[in-house]
């Protein structure tokens, strides 16, 4: 995980909340997120076009490339979406970073801060490995990130004191370490130890709570290391490689910032 700057907005999404958003309330005057996809409107030659629909994927691009193309909590590479390919898209989902069903027991404009504001919405992986181009029907699906920690996939709760939310925590990533033996057969995401104990139990607790160690995730974490080593032995630039300026980073960033720190640092020197 790592700390996402959320000065940037959507505008297209915030122009379609100005004008759409009464539209988004069900019955019982709750703010309802699924409504956004049913709004449709009526373009210049009379079509009817589902401008909800076409909102929700210009807002994922947004985030996604807010997000440098990485999921918000693994790190894996979310590919793209877009109106060609959305009908077959299976890879991310936008995720609500506090979920929407708390939003349930909260006033109106506090709900609506929870379902609608940007400031609580990101892109998440679906819980697989993103390069996987066809899912097969055993495939598993949703055993880590957003689907997991919403859905009911483990028995834990939603705890605001630990809870670490990567659009408030800054230098997130520095509470996160990874193992580097000599011989690899994962790599294992834990606390960093130079932090204090607090800050460790809240570590654990995003670890357990997004399943950030089911061993897809190792094993990838592992293969992405290893690719990052074999750059490097065929003459590629560490810094480079890990280079700030890219519109998309290399996936699992965080963890290979943190595996290459000393080669960083001794570069810079």
């Amino acid at each position: 995980m790592r700390y996402i700057d959320k000065t940037d907005r959507c505008l297209e999404f915030d122009d379609f909340l100005a004008k759409y958003q009464n539209r988004l309330k069900g019955t019982d005057k709750k703010w309802d997120w699924k409504k956004i996809k049913k709004i449709t409107s009526k373009d210049k030659q009379g079509q009817r076009i589902h401008i909800g629909g076409e909102v929700l994927i210009s807002l994922f691009q947004s985030l996604r490339l807010q997000q440098k193309g990485l999921c918000i909590y693994c790190e894996q590479t979310i590919p793209e979406k877009n109106l060609e390919n959305v009908q077959d898209y299976i890879y991310g989902h936008l995720e609500h970073i506090i979920k929407q069903e708390l939003a349930k027991t909260l006033n109106s404009e506090e709900a609506k801060e929870i379902i609608l504001e940007q400031n609580n919405i990101s892109v998440s992986c679906n819980g697989f490995n993103c390069e996987l181009e066809v899912l097969e029907e055993n495939d598993a699906i949703k055993n880590f990130c957003g689907h997991f920690k919403d859905g009911n996939y483990t028995t834990m709760v939603f705890d605001e004191n630990q809870f670490l939310h990567p659009f408030k925590v800054r230098n997130l990533e520095e509470h996160f370490a990874y193992n580097e033996n000599e011989i690899i057969e994962v790599i294992n995401i834990t606390p960093n130890n130079e932090k204090t104990k607090s800050e460790q139990k809240s570590v654990n607790y995003m670890i357990n709570f997004l399943n950030l160690q089911d061993e897809t995730l190792k094993e990838m974490r592992l293969e992405q290391y290893n690719i990052i080593l074999e750059d490097i032995s065929n003459g590629e630039d560490i810094n480079d490689l890990l280079s700030d300026d890219y519109d998309i980073f290399p996936k699992f960033y965080s963890m290979l910032k943190y595996l290459f720190k000393e080669d960083l640092e001794i570069i810079n020197r």
